[in-house]
């Protein structure tokens, strides 16, 4: 049983390595400052979807707590059980259509399921970076980052991102070099 441990990780640890090694990122370089520059993808937080799961949770208390699956008809509780997976559903849907690609050179917005659409900003075209945060995502730290470009056609807005401000200053310290 030890041994079968040891080997995995063993094989763990040569897997990082081989990473390393290929792709030119280190593994020790992901926990300094700049691991975003190593970040392939960033996605909307889960956190962000707190009243989906509320709202969800709340029916689904409803239902199975007040004697409601007694009571209603069979086609009203069967609605009941569709709106609550609606609820849970949706935010999975909406974390796996699109994601976001910070690159040495570019930030790009990569949105759909079976065809994808990459919108691309340089760095040296971003004209500001603005942070938007509601009342949740202040208190549970998610919020939004509009990023805009010269020209402005090319608009970048990351939804629900996890600590926003960590990414502004990035943007903020690879727009001044």
């Amino acid at each position: 049983m030890l041994i079968h441990f040891l080997s995995f990780i063993y094989k763990i640890y040569s897997f990082f390595i081989y990473y390393s090694l290929s792709s030119g990122v280190t593994f020790i370089s992901f926990f300094t400052q700049d691991y975003l520059m190593e970040m392939p993808h960033l996605r909307r937080a889960r956190r962000s979807f707190i009243f989906n799961y509320l709202i969800g949770f709340g029916l689904l208390a409803y239902l199975f707590f007040s004697d409601a699956i007694l009571i209603l008809p069979p086609e009203l509780t069967v609605f009941f059980i569709i709106l609550i997976s609606v609820f849970f559903i949706e935010p999975e849907f909406i974390l796996s259509y699109s994601s976001y690609q910070l690159k040495q050179d570019n930030i790009s917005e990569v949105r759909g399921y079976l065809s994808k659409r990459e919108n691309t900003i340089p760095y040296s075209s971003i004209s500001n970076v603005v942070i938007q945060k509601s009342i949740f995502g202040r208190i549970l730290g998610f919020g939004d980052v509009r990023i805009n470009s010269f020209s402005g056609e090319n608009n970048v807005i990351l939804k629900g991102i996890k600590t926003p401000e960590r990414i502004l200053s990035f943007l903020e310290g690879t727009i001044k070099k």
